[in-house]
């Protein structure tokens, strides 16, 4: 372009001197001079400071109008050139440590960053306290919702009791087993279980027993190795090898039942198979022939060990047939003569004179002491043989009707902790100066009530089945309590029908048909009936309101 090739105007001076102004009338400054350097001690905020007087804002002047020829040109100089990124703002004090910074210059630093956590805390709370609120007022809604619905339910048979809570004593022929000296009482059959005459029932070890049996294990061990070492048993090395390990495992499983008392009905298994395995090696090993002075002794030490096993282990037998119990305590004797005397009042009943004191209907105390896995004493008294025979059961009956309780009548007693439930029949009741018991004679459920002897239970006089419906479900109770009402559905219309009271609990009622109030042809339609649909919360319907459908 012509334009571009014009000279450039000089440089002109306006107003005061060493004052000068480029072509746009703007002034040009005169660089200011660099001050000295200092020595840096900390680096300090920069500030925009004038140096001089020369550096203020001059009074403004009249701008001279660029020429066209240098606007064009300026232009395409502008559009040509690529715009600068603009560079991040450094941080202060990027390079000075933090605690060598000042203390108000730390916390404006340590601002920012509590400013941001509190932030992200109140935004925490806000979001809990909205999570709470909607779940509270999702409650609230489900709440509502369901008082608004209308609860259903067939109608099924089911039966109440009438039930009387009190306390059992047991009483019965009972024969004690004792301790023949002390040690740890190890039981070989269950509590309950039944068990012959002569049957051994469990064992009494001493401390020592098992200090002997490992004792016997190494000596076993060193006899092996030393006729192993001078060749007297090669072609029996693999088959005592086979029962030294046997002999170990069963050892181990002895020591654990013996410590934890579980499954302790093996035990007596275990020490038969050991014995055995004794004899096997004890033919094996003892039976070579050798002039060795160490084998010989090592030999007359394992018999020697095997004298004193039998004395640091005893048999506990019964002499009696019948349920065993491992809960023993001191009255054994005792509930058998209460036993005694009452079998002979029975026996006696309408006789002149006979009578029954009121001391053989009850006892004093139940503390038994479960013995299996403890240390008994010399003498001590480790179980007891109940015969399976009939045993009487005495309940004092002092605060409710005994009116009930008729000679002949069948009840049942079920233990509180659900540990049996067993049928008696009533005997007779009888009244002294404070107490009055019924006592009841059974032969049924022994097995799980030989392990006490004043037992809490349930005492069912009687029960009766039919239609079981909450009592909630009833409407319209008469002052007798005999008849009520019933919302019953069918195709769905709510009828309310009649229903006769026939017993009831705290909760539910059993009910049969009424037609009392009815004619003959409309029985079909008020009756109830097995798996007859009703309303639960009858205040929700009324007679005739059509649901569903």
């Amino acid at each position: 372009m012509a334009e571009d090739n014009k000279r450039k105007k000089t440089l002109v001076k306006l107003g005061a001197k060493d004052e000068r102004y480029d072509s746009y009338g703007h002034k040009i400054e005169k660089p200011a001079p660099k001050p000295a350097p200092k020595p840096a001690t900390r680096r300090t905020v920069e500030k925009s400071v004038p140096v001089n007087d020369s550096e203020k804002k001059p009074i403004s002047q009249p701008a001279r109008q660029p020429s066209k020829a240098t606007t064009v040109k300026t232009k395409e100089k502008n559009e040509a050139k690529p715009k600068a990124k603009k560079a991040p703002a450094k941080k202060l004090y990027s390079s000075v440590p933090e605690e060598k910074l000042p203390s108000h210059e730390r916390r404006i630093l340590a601002r920012e960053p509590k400013r941001r956590k509190n932030i992200i805390n109140a935004v925490k709370v806000v979001l809990l306290l909205l999570l709470i609120t909607g779940v509270v007022c999702l409650f609230i809604f489900s709440i509502g919702n369901r008082d608004g619905e209308i609860e259903q339910a067939f109608l099924t048979t089911g039966s109440i009791e009438n039930v009387y809570s009190a306390q059992a004593h047991i009483i019965r022929d009972e024969y004690g087993v004792t301790a023949g000296f002390s040690g740890k009482m190890i039981a070989t059959v269950n509590d309950g279980d039944r068990v012959a005459a002569g049957a051994t029932i469990g064992y009494i070890i001493k401390p020592e027993y098992e200090n002997e049996l490992a004792l016997l294990r190494q000596t076993e061990s060193k006899i092996t190795a030393a006729q192993n070492a001078a060749s007297y048993v090669e072609n029996q090395h693999t088959q005592l090898g086979s029962i030294n390990d046997e002999i170990n495992h069963l050892t181990q499983k002895l020591s654990v039942i013996s410590a934890t008392s579980s499954d302790l009905s093996q035990y007596g298994e275990i020490i038969k198979e050991l014995n055995q395995l004794f004899e096997t090696k004890h033919e094996i090993v003892m039976n070579a022939d050798t002039s060795d002075a160490y084998i010989t002794s090592l030999k007359n030490q394992r018999n020697s060990i095997l004298s004193n096993l039998n004395n640091y282990m005893q048999e506990v037998k019964t002499l009696h047939a019948g349920v065993v119990s491992f809960y023993a305590d001191s009255q054994t004797n005792v509930a058998t003569e209460k036993a005694a005397m009452i079998a002979s009042y029975l026996s006696k009943k309408g006789e002149t004179g006979n009578s029954l004191s009121e001391n053989a209907l009850h006892f004093d105390s139940s503390d038994l002491l479960y013995t299996v896995g403890s240390e008994v004493a010399t003498g001590q008294a480790v179980a007891r043989i109940t015969p399976d025979v009939n045993y009487y059961i005495a309940i004092d009956v002092s605060k409710v009707d005994y009116s009930v309780f008729k000679p002949g009548k069948k009840i049942t007693v079920r233990a509180k902790n659900r540990d049996f439930s067993l049928e008696a029949e009533v005997e007779e009741t009888l009244k002294y100066v404070d107490r009055t018991y019924v006592l009841l004679k059974s032969s049924t459920g022994i097995a799980g009530s030989v392990a006490q002897r004043i037992v809490d239970s349930e005492i069912v006089i009687d029960h009766l089945s039919g239609l079981k419906v909450p009592k909630r479900a009833l409407a319209e109770w008469d002052t007798a309590g005999l008849t009520a009402r019933i919302a019953v559905l069918r195709a769905n219309y709510v009828s309310f029908v009649y229903v006769n009271i026939l017993a009831e609990d705290g909760e539910y009622a059993i009910v049969a048909p009424s037609n009392n109030f009815v004619t003959d042809e409309d029985e079909g339609i008020t009756s109830v009936r097995v798996n007859d649909m009703y309303i639960v919360n009858h205040e929700k319907v009324k007679d005739g309101q059509i649901i569903g459908g």
